[in-house]
C-alpha cells in the first residue's frame, strides 16, 4: 500500500473523486433509460451488471413508546444501541470503555485543485450524452472496478497514518490534514447501569435486529412491537451493481432470515 504523499502527488486522490462523480453521471443516465423503458430490473449479461428499482416501506416510528414497551419488560439494554457522540463528556468518562482512545483515522480536506474538475465533468456529461446504454453500463463497470481499487488503498491510508501530524505542513499544497478518533465500542448493559434508567432511555436507540431476535425468543410478540410504527409511504431506490455483488447481498439476507428461523426453532423446541 502507498502512503498519503504518493497517493496525492500521483493524482490518485483526485482520480478517486473524479471517478465517483463520473459514476454518478453514468448511473443517472442508466436509471433514466430504465425508467423510460419501464423495466424494474435489467441484466446486462455482457458486463455482468444489474440495474433494479427496489421499493422500501417508509415508517414513522413511535420511538418513545417502543422504549417504554421494551423497558417495561426489562429488555431495553439488550435491544438498544448507544452512540458515543450522544453522551456528555462526563458520561463518556464515567463509562470508560476499554478502547476509550479508539483508533486514529486520517481526515483529509482537499483544496480546490484536488477537487473533481467541474469543467471536466460537464465535458464528460456531453461526451456520454448520445452513447448507447450498453456502452454506458460497460463504462460504469470499468470505472467502478478502478474506483474500488483506489478506495481500498485510500481506506488503508486513512487507517494507517497516525504519525501524519508531525509532518502535516508537507501536505499544504494538497489540502488540510488532521486526525480524528474512532468512537469506542460501548458496553450497553454497563451503560444502562452507570447512566441510570431514565438517562439511558433518553439517549439509546432501539435496534431493529436485536428487537426482532428478542421477539423470536418469545419475550414479546413482534406484532406488539410493530404497533409502534406507522407506514407513511413507499420509497423507490435504484441500484446499479455487479451481479456478484447482488448475489452477495442476497446471501446476506438469506443468512439473516436463516438465523431468525434457527432462533425461533430453538425456542419452539424448548417450549413445546
Amino acid at each position: 500500500m502507498c502512503n498519503l504523499m504518493h497517493f496525492l502527488v500521483s493524482g490518485k486522490y483526485k482520480r478517486l473523486l473524479t471517478l465517483d462523480k463520473q459514476m454518478e453521471i453514468l448511473k443517472l443516465k442508466i436509471r433514466q433509460y430504465q425508467e423510460l423503458v419501464g423495466e424494474r430490473r435489467i441484466e446486462w449479461l455482457e458486463h455482468s451488471v444489474v440495474g433494479k428499482f427496489v421499493n422500501f416501506r417508509k415508517y414513522d416510528h413511535d420511538e418513545v413508546g417502543l422504549k417504554e414497551f421494551l423497558d417495561d419488560r426489562g429488555l431495553l439494554p439488550v435491544t438498544s444501541t448507544l452512540r458515543w457522540k450522544d453522551l456528555t463528556e462526563e458520561e463518556q468518562h464515567i463509562l470508560e470503555p476499554k478502547n476509550a482512545f479508539g483508533r486514529h483515522i486520517l481526515k483529509f480536506v482537499p483544496n480546490r485543485d484536488n477537487w473533481a474538475s467541474k469543467d471536466e465533468l460537464d465535458e464528460y456529461k456531453l461526451r456520454t450524452k448520445e452513447q448507447k446504454v450498453i456502452n454506458l453500463v460497460g463504462e460504469w463497470k470499468e470505472k467502478k472496478n478502478e474506483y474500488t481499487i483506489l478506495l481500498k488503498t485510500w481506506s488503508w491510508i486513512c487507517l494507517n497514518s497516525s504519525q501524519i501530524l508531525a509532518s502535516r505542513d508537507r501536505f499544504i499544497d494538497f489540502g488540510t490534514v488532521s486526525l480524528k478518533l474512532s468512537d469506542p465500542v460501548i458496553d450497553v448493559t454497563q451503560a444502562f447501569i452507570k447512566l441510570g434508567r431514565e438517562r439511558f432511555k433518553s439517549v439509546c436507540k432501539p435496534d431493529e435486529e436485536l428487537t426482532i431476535e428478542q421477539g423470536l425468543q418469545g419475550y414479546y410478540s413482534l406484532k406488539d412491537v410493530r404497533n409502534y410504527r406507522r407506514m407513511i409511504g413507499i420509497q423507490s431506490r435504484y441500484y446499479l451493481m455487479n451481479m456478484n455483488e447482488e448475489t452477495r447481498m442476497r446471501n446476506m439476507l438469506e443468512n439473516k432470515q436463516r438465523r431468525y428461523s434457527i432462533i425461533a426453532q430453538q425456542i419452539n423446541h424448548h417450549h413445546p
